[in-house]
């Protein structure tokens, strides 16, 4: 009986160690939030509290002229989107969809959604926010939208989505 549990016992220890260094290399890639998942790296840097930065393309100055956060709504985003937890996950177009049901007044503004997470700088030593993830929306129609995404260390995609709401 006693060999029956050290055996157990082992091999729970073992599997601890396997995820403990697979958590560790994903952070260390930037896949996942380092303080899910087990959050074995949640003390090596600051907390990421990833959170979406909206902006009005400017074409005057071919800028982008942030969005005040007390006008937007990122309730239904922020579910759809599982909280930015995982870092290489595609933004797809239900998410965008949701935003934009939350958030009527943008419809038909070509905008860029930044998500941005807290990181250690080096030289000198201090947080910043990082960019992980850009996607510039462009209105076709007033219904139909294509967007583009850069995310997860220069990928990039696009595609269209149709707002069905009127």
């Amino acid at each position: 009986m006693n060999n029956y549990k050290t055996i157990i016992l082992w091999l729970l220890f073992g599997i601890h160690c396997i995820w403990l260094s697979t958590h560790a290399y994903l952070v260390s890639q930037d896949k996942i939030n380092p303080w899910k998942l087990g959050g074995y790296g949640m003390y090596t840097g600051p907390s990421p509290r990833p959170y979406a930065e909206v902006s009005f393309k400017n074409l005057e100055n071919d800028g982008f002229t942030v969005i005040p956060w007390n006008q937007l709504n990122f309730q239904g985003y922020h579910s759809a989107s599982f909280h930015h937890n995982f870092y290489c996950k595609k933004i797809t177009a239900k998410e965008l969809d949701v935003f934009f049901q939350d958030n009527k007044h943008l419809k038909g503004h070509d905008i860029q959604i930044q998500v941005k997470v807290n990181a250690m700088q080096k030289d000198p030593i201090s947080k910043i926010r990082k960019t992980i993830s850009i996607v510039d929306i462009h209105w076709e129609t007033q219904y139909k939208y294509t967007y583009h995404v850069q995310y997860c260390k220069g990928e990039t995609y696009t595609d269209s989505s149709i707002s069905y709401e009127k």
